[in-house]
């Protein structure tokens, strides 16, 4: 059942990858279907939708953390649909390597990872006592980081799960992804062969590596920073708090070592990547293709096409979260006739969010169409 599932959702990722190879213009994104209901789509930096919002210029958007919550919150839309609700459990961000970098660095890399793993639980444990000392920082940091309040702050941590784990059904979501490109041409055998893979199988053991999750776990403190003049350069999107972890590890307060984030804590010196923080993962994919970017957080969906048909040398270490987007409206829009005619703001084609837009409204009959 889940199988099926996947394989059905990602059917509508594929007509978002023809548009990011140049097979297809600005046209019909959907099934291809003439029916009577169509929806629109326009892509819009999540950072900015809501304010495009209340200027008139879309209906709404489907955004990640903490603009779904931020523009229900204001009072200027309505969620129509948490992501989850779409498509449960779906995968979201990953933490990702350049595999040059890893190779000539990889104690800073199992260093970094082991931050993002003590930053996740932490995070984890503070949203279990909302009354602590803990939680009220954790909002603090979350609103300096997002521009947000520490209202929608909260609210975005109650729609959004942070774990680090690669899990049986994540691999299961990117060998469906790939299989599904392949079926329908965006990505062949030879493209997967020239990037060094024998199948689809080995092309998932090999493009996610776990065993640096198991390694990092006995990464212990340091009282040497081991690159003091060449901080590892991070990406990360912009206002992202699926990125808490991150963020967290950051904080020189928190931690409670003498105003040292959690990165010194174990040894690391490091820097905002250039260029960053980036609008979406595709952007960012392309700044670890330029060279900018060592160890970055993004979604997997611009991972794994930029990886293959890109040819960007990446590598995906650990997960970063799961849900926490959603569809978000004008408060006029009610029910699911009322998008007809209707544009929604998405992140962009290599956007999770994008996957979920284009799955939803197909699969209830409507033509998607590109404005």
């Amino acid at each position: 059942m889940i199988d099926m599932r996947i394989k059905h959702v990602l059917a509508a990722l594929v007509v978002s990858a023809v548009a990011i190879v140049g097979i297809v213009g600005a046209g019909c994104l959907g099934n291809g279907d003439t029916g009577a209901k169509t929806v629109y789509w326009l892509e819009v930096s999540p950072v900015n939708q809501k304010a495009q919002l209340i200027a008139g210029n879309i209906d709404g958007g489907i955004a990640w953390e903490p603009y779904a919550s931020d523009a229900q919150l204001s009072g200027s839309a309505s969620i129509y649909k948490w992501s989850d609700e779409i498509w449960p459990d779906h995968p979201c961000c990953v933490v990702a390597v350049d595999q040059d970098y890893l190779a000539d660095n990889e104690e800073l890399v199992l260093r970094v990872l082991k931050t993002h793993m003590v930053a996740t639980d932490w995070i984890t444990e503070t949203i279990q006592d909302p009354e602590g000392a803990n939680y009220t920082m954790l909002l603090e940091m979350g609103a300096k980081f997002s521009a947000r309040n520490e209202t929608v702050v909260a609210s975005s941590l109650n729609h959004m799960v942070l774990e680090y784990e690669i899990t049986n059904l994540f691999l299961q979501y990117l060998r469906t992804v790939t299989e599904t490109y392949i079926d329908l041409g965006i990505i062949d055998n030879q493209t997967i062969e020239d990037r060094g893979y024998s199948n689809v199988t080995d092309f998932v053991d090999n493009y996610v590596d776990s065993s640096l999750l198991d390694e990092a776990t006995g990464i212990e403190p340091s009282d040497t920073i081991l690159n003091p003049d060449d901080p590892v350069r991070l990406g990360y999107l912009v206002g992202d708090l699926h990125h808490f972890a991150r963020l967290a590890a950051s904080n020189d307060t928190i931690w409670g070592e003498d105003g040292k984030n959690l990165y010194e804590i174990y040894g690391v010196a490091t820097a905002t990547a250039e260029g960053g923080p980036y609008a979406n993962g595709g952007y960012e994919m392309d700044a670890f293709t330029a060279g900018y970017v060592d160890v970055g957080y993004l979604g997997n969906p611009p991972a794994i096409l930029k990886h293959l048909n890109g040819g960007t040398n990446t590598l995906i270490i650990a997960q970063a979260n799961s849900v926490g987007s959603a569809i978000f409206v004008d408060p006029s829009i009610t029910t699911l006739d009322d998008f007809d005619g209707k544009t929604i703001a998405t992140p962009g084609p290599s956007s999770i969010q994008h996957l979920i837009f284009l799955d939803y409204f197909k699969e209830n009959g409507f033509k998607v169409v590109a404005k």
